[in-house]
């Protein structure tokens, strides 16, 4: 039976039309105009009408993907049925329920809503929430059955993730939220339970995050010069401390996001990366554009700016930075956000204007004019404070000698 052979699919080229090709025994391979995505479908007649069925797409990258065997034996199954006078239609969904109702944990669904919304979006932003997902719903409501799960069994897990960080509680509440949608069209499930979660614990108020004193600087970095840790590790502290950025920003930070060449260096920070998804860009002072050349040399293969020390490739963890801090004896006393604050403190004590401060630590402006403008607002004032805030933190005893 059949005509296609691997070699044969992976020859189709895009084309501008929906091609249609016939394997035989009204097995077919429908591929998209354009992009040439491939997927089965199984042709035939019922009370004297043409229709078809899909039975998947043939791709051999994917986890769901129907090889050239297994789309025979479906179409084996539908054409008996046929001959025995069941409509293959009712029976293919019938059947799909069924398969579906053996294996609707939360977390088979979450799965199937992340392959999905994985096509929505910027890779990186699917890999945070993806991330995001695994660390903290899935441990404690994966093996729930998504019928018997219920608003309150959610929103016990969401108060205690928005109770030590709202904002990732809010989004974990849109997560979820979405996952139930996919449940309720894919008849999983009837209700729409996210509408029984309720209201989440509103946002404490905002406690400033440990950071160091002006004058604890010298001590810190002779601290993290004696430190036992990998050399990148120390690079990517010092670069969090020179630019201000937070922590997530710099771990999926890519080299051919910078432009180092010429008198105004700088790194543009696509929106998928940033917090507020919307593009950012950093100018870049003498010393931390020493330390991405520092970078580059112990890792001139890499693709990310800073590559996780541990494996040599791969990002390094989200509290790897933290981590190395309590190492140095600052548990309680400095965080790596708490960074972002000794920065902002300080230049608003030597004079810096708050709105070039804001846009350089891209705080959300509130004011719906002054937010239209464009990532660059302020860059020709931003590299002069930047370039000020190295020179100060030289002085206060950063030096790049004894990192590497």
């Amino acid at each position: 039976m059949g005509n296609l052979t691997a070699a044969k699919i992976a020859a189709i080229l895009p084309a501008a039309r929906v091609q249609i090709i016939a394997h035989g025994n009204g097995l077919a391979l429908r591929v998209t105009a354009f992009n040439a995505d491939l997927f089965w479908r199984y042709r035939y007649r019922w009370a004297g009408k043409q229709t078809d069925i899909s039975l998947g797409e043939y791709n051999p990258k994917s986890p769901d993907h129907i090889s050239i065997k297994s789309a025979e034996e479906r179409a084996y199954e539908l054409r008996k049925k046929l001959e025995a006078g069941v409509k293959p239609f009712a029976y293919w969904a019938a059947q799909k329920l069924e398969n579906k109702k053996s294996s609707n944990t939360f977390e088979s669904v979450a799965r199937e809503w992340l392959q999905q919304h994985r096509k929505l979006v910027a890779a990186q932003t699917a890999t945070i929430i993806e991330g995001r997902v695994n660390r903290l719903l899935l441990p404690k409501l994966g093996s729930f059955d998504i019928a018997q799960l219920t608003g309150p069994d959610i929103r016990d897990v969401l108060k205690q993730v928005a109770a030590e960080t709202p904002e990732i509680g809010k989004r974990l509440r849109m997560y979820v939220s979405q996952i139930i949608a996919h449940a309720v069209n894919e008849r999983y499930i009837k209700h729409n339970i996210s509408l029984d979660i309720g209201k989440l614990p509103r946002s404490p108020k905002v406690k400033h995050r440990a950071s160091l004193k002006e004058d604890e600087l010298p001590e810190f970095f002779d601290r993290l010069k004696a430190l036992d840790a990998y050399p990148i590790n120390k690079l990517a502290m010092l670069f969090i401390m020179l630019t201000a950025v937070r922590t997530n920003e710099l771990r999926f930070g890519l080299k051919e996001q910078l432009s180092l060449s010429g008198d105004n260096p700088l790194w543009r920070i696509p929106a998928e990366i940033m917090k507020m998804e919307r593009e950012h860009i950093v100018p870049l002072a003498p010393q931390a554009v020493h330390i991405l050349q520092q970078a580059n040399e112990l890792y001139p293969n890499a693709k990310i700016l800073f590559p996780s020390g541990a494996s040599q490739s791969g990002r390094f963890s989200e509290n790897c930075l933290l981590c190395m801090t309590y190492k140095m004896g600052y548990h309680g006393k400095c965080t790596i956000h708490g960074m972002r604050g000794l920065f902002s403190t300080t230049l608003r004590e030597h004079g810096f204007n708050d709105l070039h401060i804001e846009k350089q630590l891209a705080h959300e402006d509130r004011n719906s004019v002054r937010a239209a403008y464009n990532a660059a607002q302020y860059i020709s004032q931003r590299r002069v404070m930047m370039n000020w805030w190295d020179d100060y933190l030289q002085n206060n005893g950063l030096d790049l000698r004894a990192i590497v």
